[in-house]
This record gives structure tokens, C-alpha cells and sequence, in this order.
């Protein structure tokens, strides 16, 4: 049987027909789009590579020269980056929901508008030209979070920005979740669909998952996509899906 690809899993989530295997692989959420819409959805995702995870990586057409969306001529102050004060997770996801709200065309994405939502400075990354981050910063609960924008996107998909969580000098909750749970999946992902953002389902990446939420824009031609990626826990609750990051994009559907 050949590998379940990027492409299987678009025409999967949008048909709403999985094929062999699927249904063992990803997550189906109940979708009810016209013909047209899941056809221009399933494109966007295919592009983004549904399979290893959208927006989890950059993925842009060979096809498509990649731009950056810093006006030509200019260049970002590299000055150092003043460190916030800590932060509850409360509070930092309000601002990142909040933020998820106030993307409605791309002349809301950008890394002084993402810093600000989020009450960071984003600087440029040393080792990665095209990047901008902030990272290492105190959540009260005893996490951390990081915070990163990446400056180059194609004529069709909008940069990729992010936050996510993690504790300095352990490992990653995909390997060793260790009772932690930063952000309730099913809570942050009721959450965007408050905001009007539509659930498409969950697709394997990693040790994990991600959540995918797309809320259309200009006459439903493009829209903004809003990715958890995910790990699961077992505690006292009992089993249980959590957020390690939330990504945001979008693009042409």
C-alpha cells in the first residue's frame, strides 16, 4: 500500500470520504462545504503539506518564488529585545485568541502587530535571516514560551508566525508529557470556533497532532488558518489532548 500522503489526507478531510487507512491516521471533523469551497480548501492544504504537518514548517511552491514582507530598501532594527514581564498562561492565551480575532485581511499580519498582541519585541534571529523571535520568556506557572514570525511567504499563503510553550531544560512534552498540560485542546479549539473559525480536522505530525481552523475571508476566496499542534496526557483527568503551539497563516483557499 503506498504511504498516505499530504494529498490523500487533503481529499480525505474535505471529500469527507477517507480512503483505506485513513480514518486510523486522521481525525475527521463534521464538514459541510459546497463543491467549490472544498476544492479551493483541499488546494490550500495540499500546498501547505497536510501530511507532515501545515504551517509546521515552510512549505512553498518550487513553483513560486518566496517574497519577504519587508518593504524593499528597508531593513529591521536589530536592537535587543526588551524582556516582558512574566505572564500568566491565562492570560496568554486570551491574548492569543484575541489576536486570532483580529486577523481579517493581510494588512493585519506582521511581526510589530503579532509582538504587540502578544506583548512581545520580536527580534532578528541571528542564526536564521528570514526570522524573527523572542524566546525564552517566564509564563507564572513555571513554563516558558517563545514567540516566532517568519518574514517570507508565496503570492498565495501569508507568513507563518507562532508561539509555543515548553520548560527550559526538558524535554519536549511529545516525548515526555509528564502530567503537563499547557492548553486544553478541546478548550482552545472551542475557543476559535467561537471566533468563527471552522474545525477541518486532525492530522498526525511528529509525536503528535495538529488541529486545523480556517476562517474565510474576502468573499471566501482566501482566508486565516489558525494550527494547534498537540500532544496527549493521561493525569488525574484522565486522557486527555493539550497544545504545545499555535501557528497562524493563510492564504489563497
Amino acid at each position: 500500500m503506498p504511504p498516505y500522503s499530504g494529498w490523500n489526507a487533503a481529499m480525505d478531510l474535505l471529500m469527507g470520504t477517507p480512503t483505506s487507512g485513513a480514518s486510523a491516521r486522521l481525525r475527521l471533523a463534521p464538514i459541510s462545504l459546497d463543491r467549490s469551497l472544498r476544492l479551493r480548501l483541499m488546494s490550500y492544504l495540499a500546498r501547505a503539506g497536510l501530511a507532515v504537518g501545515p504551517f509546521a514548517l515552510i512549505t512553498l511552491s518550487s513553483a513560486r518564488a518566496p517574497v519577504s514582507d519587508t518593504p524593499a530598501g528597508e531593513t529591521r532594527p536589530s536592537a535587543s529585545a526588551s524582556r516582558p514581564a512574566d505572564i500568566s498562561m491565562s492570560e496568554l492565551q486570551r491574548r492569543l485568541l484575541a489576536y486570532a480575532d483580529s486577523l481579517k485581511s493581510r494588512a493585519d499580519i506582521s511581526p510589530e502587530k503579532f509582538g504587540a498582541a502578544i506583548g512581545v519585541s520580536l527580534v532578528p534571529d541571528e542564526k536564521v535571516s528570514i526570522r524573527s523571535v523572542a524566546k525564552d520568556l517566564v509564563i507564572t506557572e513555571g513554563f516558558n514560551y517563545a514567540a516566532s514570525y517568519f518574514s517570507v511567504e508565496s503570492p498565495r499563503d501569508y507568513p507563518r508566525h507562532s508561539v509555543v510553550f515548553y520548560q527550559l531544560g526538558k524535554p519536549s512534552v511529545t516525548e515526555a508529557p509528564g502530567g503537563v498540560c499547557y492548553w486544553d485542546a478541546d478548550s482552545a479549539g472551542q475557543a476559535l470556533e467561537r471566533l468563527g473559525y471552522r474545525g477541518l480536522g486532525e492530522s498526525p505530525f511528529k509525536r503528535g497532532g495538529i488541529r486545523h481552523f480556517w476562517r474565510p475571508i474576502g468573499a471566501g476566496k482566501k482566508g486565516m488558518s489558525t494550527s494547534l499542534l498537540t500532544y496527549r496526557i493521561n493525569d488525574s483527568a484522565g486522557l486527555r489532548t493539550c497544545v504545545y503551539e499555535i501557528a497562524f497563516s493563510g492564504g489563497d483557499m
